[in-house]
Protein backbone atom coordinates (compact mmCIF):
# COMPACT_ATOMS: atom_id res chain seq x y z
CA UNK A 1 0.00 0.00 0.00
CA UNK A 2 1.10 3.57 -0.39
CA UNK A 3 2.14 5.13 2.64
CA UNK A 4 0.95 8.98 2.47
CA UNK A 5 1.68 9.67 5.91
CA UNK A 6 3.49 12.91 6.14
CA UNK A 7 1.85 14.43 3.02
CA UNK A 8 1.32 18.25 3.61
CA UNK A 9 -1.59 20.17 2.15
CA UNK A 10 -1.24 23.50 1.25
CA UNK A 11 -3.04 26.31 -0.32
CA UNK A 12 -0.55 27.87 -1.92
CA UNK A 13 -2.00 30.87 -3.14
CA UNK A 14 -2.28 32.18 0.13
CA UNK A 15 -1.89 31.37 4.09
CA UNK A 16 -5.35 30.87 6.38
CA UNK A 17 -5.38 29.73 9.84
CA UNK A 18 -6.58 27.11 11.31
CA UNK A 19 -9.10 25.86 13.77
CA UNK A 20 -10.30 23.19 16.38
CA UNK A 21 -11.63 19.79 14.83
CA UNK A 22 -15.42 19.46 15.16
CA UNK A 23 -16.24 15.94 16.39
CA UNK A 24 -17.66 13.77 14.28
CA UNK A 25 -18.86 10.36 14.82
CA UNK A 26 -20.79 9.64 12.17
CA UNK A 27 -20.33 12.26 9.97
CA UNK A 28 -17.74 15.19 9.00
CA UNK A 29 -18.86 18.88 9.21
CA UNK A 30 -16.90 21.46 8.22
CA UNK A 31 -18.48 24.87 7.45
CA UNK A 32 -21.83 24.19 5.38
CA UNK A 33 -20.30 20.97 3.88
CA UNK A 34 -21.59 17.43 5.94
CA UNK A 35 -20.11 13.97 4.41
CA UNK A 36 -22.34 11.44 6.23
CA UNK A 37 -19.91 7.93 6.25
CA UNK A 38 -19.64 4.17 7.65
CA UNK A 39 -17.35 1.38 7.69
CA UNK A 40 -15.00 0.58 6.08
CA UNK A 41 -14.15 4.83 5.94
CA UNK A 42 -12.43 5.13 9.61
CA UNK A 43 -11.49 8.94 10.87
CA UNK A 44 -7.86 9.54 11.13
CA UNK A 45 -6.13 10.14 14.38
CA UNK A 46 -6.67 13.60 16.05
CA UNK A 47 -2.65 13.71 15.54
CA UNK A 48 -2.78 13.38 11.89
CA UNK A 49 -5.31 15.81 11.14
CA UNK A 50 -3.69 18.27 13.26
CA UNK A 51 -0.65 17.96 11.63
CA UNK A 52 -2.50 17.92 8.20
CA UNK A 53 -4.94 21.26 8.87
CA UNK A 54 -7.61 18.86 7.36
CA UNK A 55 -10.10 16.30 7.84
CA UNK A 56 -8.67 12.79 6.93
CA UNK A 57 -10.97 9.52 5.75
CA UNK A 58 -9.49 6.38 5.36
CA UNK A 59 -10.82 3.38 3.35
CA UNK A 60 -8.99 0.12 3.95
CA UNK A 61 -9.04 -3.67 2.79
CA UNK A 62 -10.38 -2.85 -0.27
CA UNK A 63 -9.82 -3.15 -3.56
CA UNK A 64 -10.24 0.84 -3.81
CA UNK A 65 -7.95 2.05 -0.72
CA UNK A 66 -8.30 5.69 -0.52
CA UNK A 67 -7.30 8.51 1.81
CA UNK A 68 -9.61 11.66 1.78
CA UNK A 69 -8.33 15.16 3.19
CA UNK A 70 -10.59 18.31 3.87
CA UNK A 71 -8.61 21.12 4.23
CA UNK A 72 -9.75 23.15 7.66
CA UNK A 73 -9.67 26.60 5.41
CA UNK A 74 -12.70 28.01 3.28
CA UNK A 75 -11.55 30.71 1.01
CA UNK A 76 -13.85 33.25 0.56
CA UNK A 77 -13.92 34.25 -2.81
CA UNK A 78 -13.17 37.85 -4.20
CA UNK A 79 -13.86 37.64 -7.90
CA UNK A 80 -17.05 35.51 -9.06
CA UNK A 81 -17.11 32.13 -9.34
CA UNK A 82 -16.64 31.12 -12.86
CA UNK A 83 -13.63 33.38 -12.67
CA UNK A 84 -12.04 31.69 -9.59
CA UNK A 85 -12.84 28.46 -11.17
CA UNK A 86 -11.24 29.49 -14.51
CA UNK A 87 -8.25 30.73 -12.28
CA UNK A 88 -8.39 27.69 -10.50
CA UNK A 89 -7.46 25.21 -14.13
CA UNK A 90 -4.60 27.47 -15.07
CA UNK A 91 -3.08 26.85 -11.48
CA UNK A 92 -3.74 23.21 -11.94
CA UNK A 93 -2.35 23.72 -15.83
CA UNK A 94 0.83 25.38 -15.07
CA UNK A 95 1.64 23.08 -12.28
CA UNK A 96 1.04 19.90 -13.63
CA UNK A 97 0.96 20.51 -17.20
CA UNK A 98 -0.47 17.80 -19.61
CA UNK A 99 -0.37 15.55 -16.72
CA UNK A 100 -3.64 16.95 -15.22
CA UNK A 101 -7.23 16.53 -16.90
CA UNK A 102 -10.00 18.08 -15.83
CA UNK A 103 -13.72 17.29 -15.16
CA UNK A 104 -17.09 18.26 -13.34
CA UNK A 105 -18.90 15.85 -11.14
CA UNK A 106 -22.59 16.23 -9.56
CA UNK A 107 -22.51 14.95 -6.53
CA UNK A 108 -24.19 15.79 -3.20
CA UNK A 109 -25.95 18.99 -4.65
CA UNK A 110 -23.57 20.29 -6.01
CA UNK A 111 -21.39 20.49 -9.16
CA UNK A 112 -17.60 19.74 -8.01
CA UNK A 113 -14.66 20.72 -10.37
CA UNK A 114 -12.39 17.96 -10.69
CA UNK A 115 -8.65 17.85 -11.82
CA UNK A 116 -7.10 14.24 -12.05
CA UNK A 117 -3.21 14.28 -12.19
CA UNK A 118 -0.40 11.23 -11.28
CA UNK A 119 1.40 12.04 -8.17
CA UNK A 120 4.95 13.11 -8.99
CA UNK A 121 6.23 9.39 -7.62
CA UNK A 122 3.87 7.80 -9.94
CA UNK A 123 2.15 5.12 -8.08
CA UNK A 124 -0.76 6.91 -7.08
CA UNK A 125 -3.67 8.90 -8.62
CA UNK A 126 -4.70 12.09 -7.02
CA UNK A 127 -8.24 13.83 -7.19
CA UNK A 128 -8.42 17.11 -6.43
CA UNK A 129 -12.01 18.42 -6.32
CA UNK A 130 -13.54 22.04 -5.38
CA UNK A 131 -16.91 23.20 -5.03
CA UNK A 132 -18.07 26.74 -4.02
CA UNK A 133 -20.98 27.47 -1.49
CA UNK A 134 -21.86 30.39 -0.71
CA UNK A 135 -19.16 32.54 -1.93
CA UNK A 136 -16.57 29.62 -0.09
CA UNK A 137 -14.52 27.42 -1.73
CA UNK A 138 -14.62 24.07 -0.59
CA UNK A 139 -11.79 21.42 -1.28
CA UNK A 140 -11.60 17.69 -1.22
CA UNK A 141 -8.30 15.29 -1.99
CA UNK A 142 -8.31 12.13 -2.56
CA UNK A 143 -5.22 9.86 -2.79
CA UNK A 144 -5.53 6.28 -5.00
CA UNK A 145 -2.41 3.95 -5.47
CA UNK A 146 -2.22 3.44 -8.75
CA UNK A 147 -2.90 4.42 -11.91
CA UNK A 148 -6.60 5.10 -12.44
CA UNK A 149 -8.56 7.28 -15.26
CA UNK A 150 -11.99 7.62 -13.42
CA UNK A 151 -13.26 8.55 -9.68
CA UNK A 152 -13.31 5.56 -7.47
CA UNK A 153 -16.97 4.89 -6.95
CA UNK A 154 -16.27 4.45 -2.99
CA UNK A 155 -15.45 8.00 -3.19
CA UNK A 156 -19.02 8.70 -5.67
CA UNK A 157 -20.87 6.97 -3.10
CA UNK A 158 -18.87 9.26 -0.42
CA UNK A 159 -19.65 12.49 -2.14
CA UNK A 160 -23.20 11.51 -3.06
CA UNK A 161 -24.24 11.46 0.83
CA UNK A 162 -22.89 15.04 1.11
CA UNK A 163 -25.32 17.40 2.11
CA UNK A 164 -25.00 21.49 2.69
CA UNK A 165 -26.57 22.77 6.05
CA UNK A 166 -26.01 26.40 7.31
CA UNK A 167 -22.85 27.09 8.11
CA UNK A 168 -21.68 27.05 12.17
CA UNK A 169 -20.73 29.89 12.94
CA UNK A 170 -16.96 30.90 14.17
CA UNK A 171 -16.07 26.96 12.93
CA UNK A 172 -13.25 28.26 10.68
CA UNK A 173 -12.06 31.48 9.83
CA UNK A 174 -12.22 32.31 5.46
CA UNK A 175 -10.09 34.29 3.52
CA UNK A 176 -10.22 35.81 0.29
CA UNK A 177 -9.37 33.87 -2.64
CA UNK A 178 -8.64 33.29 -6.16
CA UNK A 179 -7.16 29.98 -6.70
CA UNK A 180 -6.40 26.89 -5.20
CA UNK A 181 -3.74 24.08 -5.50
CA UNK A 182 -2.02 21.10 -3.55
CA UNK A 183 1.05 19.33 -4.49
CA UNK A 184 1.66 16.01 -5.39
CA UNK A 185 1.33 12.92 -2.65
CA UNK A 186 4.51 12.97 -1.16
CA UNK A 187 5.84 16.32 -1.86
CA UNK A 188 7.22 18.37 1.11
CA UNK A 189 5.53 21.37 1.90
CA UNK A 190 5.16 24.45 -0.84
CA UNK A 191 6.48 27.52 -0.62
CA UNK A 192 4.58 30.17 -1.09
CA UNK A 193 3.61 31.68 -4.40
CA UNK A 194 2.48 35.52 -4.92
CA UNK A 195 -1.23 35.69 -4.48
CA UNK A 196 -3.08 35.80 -7.64
CA UNK A 197 -5.37 38.73 -6.80
CA UNK A 198 -5.31 40.68 -10.14
CA UNK A 199 -2.55 43.43 -8.92
CA UNK A 200 -2.49 44.11 -12.98
CA UNK A 201 -3.62 43.16 -15.94
CA UNK A 202 -5.30 39.46 -17.39
CA UNK A 203 -3.53 38.36 -20.67
CA UNK A 204 -4.80 35.64 -22.43
CA UNK A 205 -2.19 33.27 -24.54
CA UNK A 206 -3.08 33.43 -28.17
CA UNK A 207 -0.52 32.31 -30.06
CA UNK A 208 2.59 30.05 -29.56
CA UNK A 209 5.42 30.02 -32.44
CA UNK A 210 8.78 29.08 -33.05
CA UNK A 211 10.89 31.49 -35.23
CA UNK A 212 13.51 29.11 -37.65
CA UNK A 213 15.48 30.86 -40.21
CA UNK A 214 13.68 30.21 -43.94
CA UNK A 215 16.66 29.64 -45.71
CA UNK A 216 19.67 29.06 -43.63
CA UNK A 217 22.92 29.28 -45.52
CA UNK A 218 24.40 25.70 -44.20
CA UNK A 219 27.01 26.06 -45.23
CA UNK A 220 28.78 29.62 -43.60
CA UNK A 221 26.86 27.41 -40.32
CA UNK A 222 29.06 24.43 -41.11
CA UNK A 223 31.78 26.70 -41.22
CA UNK A 224 31.05 28.55 -37.49
CA UNK A 225 30.14 24.81 -36.08
CA UNK A 226 33.90 24.09 -36.96
CA UNK A 227 35.26 26.66 -35.57
CA UNK A 228 33.92 25.15 -32.05
CA UNK A 229 35.26 21.85 -32.36
CA UNK A 230 38.63 21.84 -30.55
CA UNK A 231 41.95 20.68 -33.26
CA UNK A 232 41.30 20.65 -37.02
CA UNK A 233 37.69 19.49 -37.62
CA UNK A 234 35.36 18.79 -40.97
CA UNK A 235 31.59 19.06 -40.07
CA UNK A 236 29.79 16.39 -42.26
CA UNK A 237 26.34 16.75 -41.37
CA UNK A 238 24.24 19.63 -39.97
CA UNK A 239 20.40 19.95 -39.46
CA UNK A 240 17.87 21.42 -37.44
CA UNK A 241 13.97 21.60 -37.10
CA UNK A 242 10.92 21.76 -35.31
CA UNK A 243 9.18 18.87 -34.25
CA UNK A 244 6.05 19.59 -32.23
CA UNK A 245 6.11 21.74 -29.01
CA UNK A 246 10.17 21.63 -29.61
CA UNK A 247 13.56 21.57 -31.06
CA UNK A 248 15.68 18.98 -32.56
CA UNK A 249 19.11 19.39 -33.84
CA UNK A 250 22.88 17.98 -35.11
CA UNK A 251 25.82 18.39 -36.06
CA UNK A 252 28.49 15.69 -37.03
CA UNK A 253 31.75 14.78 -38.47
CA UNK A 254 35.64 14.75 -37.71
CA UNK A 255 38.19 16.10 -35.11
CA UNK A 256 41.61 15.42 -35.82
CA UNK A 257 43.24 15.48 -32.29
CA UNK A 258 47.37 15.31 -31.04
CA UNK A 259 47.91 11.07 -30.41
CA UNK A 260 50.97 9.54 -29.36
CA UNK A 261 54.34 10.22 -31.29
CA UNK A 262 52.90 13.50 -32.42
CA UNK A 263 50.53 12.24 -34.48
CA UNK A 264 47.08 13.11 -35.05
CA UNK A 265 44.42 11.01 -34.60
CA UNK A 266 41.19 11.46 -36.73
CA UNK A 267 38.32 11.00 -34.40
CA UNK A 268 34.40 11.18 -35.11
CA UNK A 269 32.37 13.24 -32.99
CA UNK A 270 28.58 13.46 -33.39
CA UNK A 271 25.78 15.33 -31.45
CA UNK A 272 22.06 14.89 -31.30
CA UNK A 273 19.56 16.89 -29.16
CA UNK A 274 15.95 17.36 -28.33
CA UNK A 275 14.44 20.01 -26.20
CA UNK A 276 11.01 20.73 -25.65
CA UNK A 277 8.57 22.78 -23.71
CA UNK A 278 4.93 22.11 -22.07
CA UNK A 279 2.43 25.05 -22.90
CA UNK A 280 2.58 27.78 -20.32
CA UNK A 281 -0.18 29.23 -18.43
CA UNK A 282 -3.70 30.27 -20.68
CA UNK A 283 -4.05 32.82 -18.03
CA UNK A 284 -1.34 35.14 -16.77
CA UNK A 285 -2.01 38.05 -14.54
CA UNK A 286 0.17 40.41 -13.67
CA UNK A 287 1.73 39.78 -10.38
CA UNK A 288 1.73 36.34 -11.02
CA UNK A 289 4.90 34.02 -11.43
CA UNK A 290 4.08 30.95 -13.65
CA UNK A 291 5.94 27.60 -13.59
CA UNK A 292 7.50 26.80 -17.25
CA UNK A 293 8.46 23.30 -17.73
CA UNK A 294 11.48 22.44 -20.14
CA UNK A 295 12.47 18.87 -21.55
CA UNK A 296 15.61 17.92 -23.01
CA UNK A 297 16.66 14.69 -24.34
CA UNK A 298 19.84 13.35 -26.11
CA UNK A 299 21.58 10.59 -28.02
CA UNK A 300 24.82 8.59 -27.51
CA UNK A 301 27.32 11.09 -28.35
CA UNK A 302 30.77 10.35 -30.05
CA UNK A 303 34.07 12.57 -29.32
CA UNK A 304 35.17 14.90 -26.41
CA UNK A 305 32.92 15.29 -23.50
CA UNK A 306 30.62 18.15 -24.15
CA UNK A 307 29.46 21.21 -21.20
CA UNK A 308 25.56 22.12 -20.53
CA UNK A 309 23.24 23.67 -21.82
CA UNK A 310 21.39 26.96 -21.73
CA UNK A 311 17.63 28.43 -22.10
CA UNK A 312 17.03 32.28 -21.55
CA UNK A 313 13.91 33.72 -21.17
CA UNK A 314 12.34 37.46 -21.26
CA UNK A 315 9.46 39.42 -21.24
CA UNK A 316 9.14 41.36 -24.85
CA UNK A 317 6.19 44.14 -24.94
CA UNK A 318 5.21 44.93 -28.81
CA UNK A 319 3.21 48.43 -29.72
CA UNK A 320 1.78 48.65 -33.47
CA UNK A 321 -1.59 48.28 -35.03
CA UNK A 322 -2.86 45.25 -34.28
CA UNK A 323 -3.27 44.32 -37.79
CA UNK A 324 1.00 45.07 -38.04
CA UNK A 325 1.52 43.01 -34.67
CA UNK A 326 -0.44 39.68 -36.78
CA UNK A 327 1.59 40.70 -39.66
CA UNK A 328 4.48 40.21 -37.60
CA UNK A 329 3.79 36.70 -35.87
CA UNK A 330 3.23 35.50 -39.36
CA UNK A 331 6.57 36.20 -40.69
CA UNK A 332 8.29 35.31 -37.50
CA UNK A 333 6.37 31.50 -38.31
CA UNK A 334 7.36 31.97 -41.71
CA UNK A 335 10.83 32.44 -40.70
CA UNK A 336 11.18 35.59 -42.53
CA UNK A 337 14.97 36.72 -41.47
CA UNK A 338 13.68 40.26 -41.47
CA UNK A 339 11.00 40.19 -38.93
CA UNK A 340 13.33 40.58 -36.24
CA UNK A 341 14.44 43.95 -37.01
CA UNK A 342 10.76 44.29 -37.51
CA UNK A 343 10.34 42.73 -33.52
CA UNK A 344 12.65 45.34 -32.56
CA UNK A 345 11.00 48.33 -33.97
CA UNK A 346 7.56 47.15 -32.51
CA UNK A 347 9.58 46.71 -28.85
CA UNK A 348 10.94 50.13 -29.27
CA UNK A 349 7.38 51.46 -29.76
CA UNK A 350 5.99 51.29 -26.29
CA UNK A 351 6.25 53.02 -23.10
CA UNK A 352 8.25 50.40 -21.20
CA UNK A 353 9.75 51.25 -17.50
CA UNK A 354 11.78 49.05 -15.62
CA UNK A 355 11.35 46.05 -17.93
CA UNK A 356 11.93 42.52 -16.58
CA UNK A 357 15.59 40.76 -16.41
CA UNK A 358 15.98 37.99 -18.15
CA UNK A 359 15.94 34.37 -16.73
CA UNK A 360 18.38 31.62 -17.33
CA UNK A 361 18.29 28.34 -16.77
CA UNK A 362 21.29 26.34 -16.74
CA UNK A 363 21.53 22.48 -17.44
CA UNK A 364 25.19 21.06 -16.01
CA UNK A 365 26.88 18.25 -17.70
CA UNK A 366 26.12 15.82 -15.60
CA UNK A 367 22.64 16.29 -16.16
CA UNK A 368 23.00 16.62 -19.62
CA UNK A 369 24.64 13.27 -19.85
CA UNK A 370 21.81 12.11 -18.15
CA UNK A 371 19.59 12.91 -20.12
CA UNK A 372 20.46 10.80 -23.02
CA UNK A 373 19.08 7.43 -21.24
CA UNK A 374 15.81 9.24 -19.66
CA UNK A 375 14.44 12.53 -20.56
CA UNK A 376 15.41 15.19 -17.96
CA UNK A 377 12.73 17.80 -16.69
CA UNK A 378 13.50 21.00 -15.78
CA UNK A 379 11.36 24.14 -14.56
CA UNK A 380 12.34 28.09 -14.70
CA UNK A 381 9.29 30.01 -12.12
CA UNK A 382 8.91 33.32 -14.47
CA UNK A 383 7.11 36.09 -13.11
CA UNK A 384 5.10 39.12 -14.71
CA UNK A 385 5.56 41.84 -12.72
CA UNK A 386 2.27 43.74 -12.43
CA UNK A 387 3.99 47.34 -12.20
CA UNK A 388 5.96 46.48 -15.46
CA UNK A 389 3.08 45.36 -17.16
CA UNK A 390 0.38 47.77 -16.27
CA UNK A 391 1.90 50.79 -17.33
CA UNK A 392 2.80 49.79 -20.74
CA UNK A 393 1.46 51.61 -23.48
CA UNK A 394 2.29 52.28 -27.32
CA UNK A 395 3.72 55.84 -28.59
CA UNK A 396 1.69 55.76 -31.16
CA UNK A 397 -2.07 54.39 -32.04
CA UNK A 398 -1.66 50.87 -31.64
CA UNK A 399 -2.52 47.59 -29.00
CA UNK A 400 -0.14 46.21 -26.70
CA UNK A 401 0.72 42.62 -26.85
CA UNK A 402 3.21 40.55 -24.48
CA UNK A 403 5.94 38.01 -25.84
CA UNK A 404 7.24 35.46 -23.77
CA UNK A 405 10.71 34.61 -25.27
CA UNK A 406 12.59 31.59 -25.31
CA UNK A 407 16.05 31.28 -26.67
CA UNK A 408 18.34 28.34 -27.02
CA UNK A 409 22.35 27.61 -26.26
CA UNK A 410 23.40 24.16 -27.06
CA UNK A 411 25.92 25.20 -24.22
CA UNK A 412 26.29 27.22 -20.72
CA UNK A 413 28.73 29.59 -22.88
CA UNK A 414 27.69 29.79 -26.42
CA UNK A 415 30.46 28.30 -28.11
CA UNK A 416 30.08 24.37 -28.86
CA UNK A 417 28.77 22.64 -31.58
CA UNK A 418 25.17 23.62 -32.13
CA UNK A 419 25.59 27.40 -30.72
CA UNK A 420 26.05 28.78 -34.44
CA UNK A 421 22.54 26.81 -35.45
CA UNK A 422 20.35 28.12 -32.38
CA UNK A 423 21.51 31.55 -31.83
CA UNK A 424 19.15 32.97 -34.23
CA UNK A 425 15.97 30.38 -33.05
CA UNK A 426 13.68 31.33 -30.62
CA UNK A 427 10.15 30.22 -29.43
CA UNK A 428 7.41 32.72 -28.62
CA UNK A 429 4.27 32.74 -26.01
CA UNK A 430 2.11 35.38 -27.17
CA UNK A 431 -0.53 36.90 -24.65
CA UNK A 432 -3.41 39.53 -25.16
CA UNK A 433 -5.23 41.29 -23.27
CA UNK A 434 -8.48 38.98 -21.46
CA UNK A 435 -10.96 41.45 -21.65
Amino acid sequence: MVNYRGIRLAWLAFCLAGASIPAWPASARLGALQLEYEPPWERAEAAAETAEDSLILRLEGTEARLEVFLPRQRPRLKIDEARFLEQLEARWTAHYGTAASFDWVEAGARRWRLCRRPSLAGDATVFQLVAVHDGEAYQMVALSPGQRQSLPLSLRELLARASWVPAVAATTPTAVASAVAVPAAGAEPAAAVPDLAPHGGRWRLRRTLVFLPLRPDWAALAEAERGHIAGSAWVSGIGLGREGSGLAWFIEGYAWLPGEGGQEVRQPFSRRWRIGWAPPAPLWIGGEARTLSLSFAGEAAEGPAEGGMTVELRWLAVCAPRKSIIALLDDLERGDVAAAGHLSAMTAACVSENPPPALRLNVSAAERAKSVAHHLVKEVTVPLPAAWEKNLKARTPGVVRLLLEVRFMASTSGDQPGDAMLKPVAAYFVYVPDV
